[in-house]
This record gives C-alpha cells, sequence and structure tokens, in this order.
C-alpha cells in the first residue's frame, strides 16, 4: 500500500503479458520385433524428464518377454534421439544393468551425433555394445 496525502491507495499492476509456451521436450518411444530383437526407437530428447520413462518401457517390456518365455535381445535405436544429457546416460547404464542381470542382450544402434559424442566423452562408448545396425 502506499500513502499519498494521508489516503491509503493499492498499487494496481498491470498483467504480465502471455508468454509464448516453451516446446515440450518429449521422448517418444516405438517397439518393433525384427528377427529376435526387440527394438526401441528413440526419437526426441533423453533428459530428466523424459528417462524415467524409457526405464519403465524398458521394465515392462522386460516383463512382458519374461512371461512369454523369450529371450531378452534388446536394440535401443538413437538414429533420431536428438539430445542426450546425464539423466539420459544414466537411464541407458540402468538398461544396460537390468539386461545383464536378466542374461539378456543390448546394443544401442547408431546414435546419432550428440548422443555419440557423449557416449565417447564418457566413455560409454567402450562399456555399451554400440553397432551400425542389428546383428
Amino acid at each position: 500500500m502506499n500513502t499519498i496525502s494521508g489516503e491509503a491507495t493499492r498499487r494496481r499492476h498491470a498483467p504480465a503479458p502471455p508468454q509464448e509456451p516453451k516446446p515440450a521436450r518429449a521422448l517418444a518411444i516405438h517397439a518393433r520385433r525384427q528377427g529376435r530383437w526387440a527394438v526401441l526407437s528413440l526419437d526426441g530428447v533423453l533428459d530428466l524428464v523424459t528417462a524415467p520413462a524409457l526405464v519403465h518401457a524398458v521394465t515392462r517390456l522386460f516383463a512382458l518377454l519374461n512371461a512369454q518365455g523369450t529371450a531378452l535381445a534388446l536394440a535401443l535405436d538413437l538414429r533420431r534421439l536428438r539430445f542426450c544429457d546425464s539423466s539420459g546416460l544414466n537411464a541407458l547404464v540402468r538398461i544396460w544393468r537390468i539386461t545383464t542381470a536378466a542374461r539378456g542382450e543390448l546394443v544401442i544402434l547408431d546414435p546419432a551425433p550428440q548422443p555419440a559424442r557423449v557416449l565417447r566423452t564418457t566413455g560409454l562408448d567402450r562399456r555399451l555394445d554400440i553397432r551400425p545396425a542389428l546383428p
């Protein structure tokens, strides 16, 4: 409140101008079978917001394959993954651990430039099986 010549008045604030909505950072996960492989194609951004969805999708997929008695052979197609941060790398490591604990196979397919650079920088390219195509 302001006091002007002894009167109390309320300062009125103009409403803030509407802000443009920020584009959603999304990750689309497309599943398909290719021979014995379950292939998950990732399209978009793998970060703090989207990484849990990927881990959840892989966990559900493995539960389904296990219930069917199918061998766990997972390929993550990263050709359309535009961005991967440390949370995304953590998700990939978690998926690798889940897969190896279940005696399954994990292949990373043809990462896009930014994820490939992050995998090289962190040394994960030497731990994960990264290939241009399915074996």
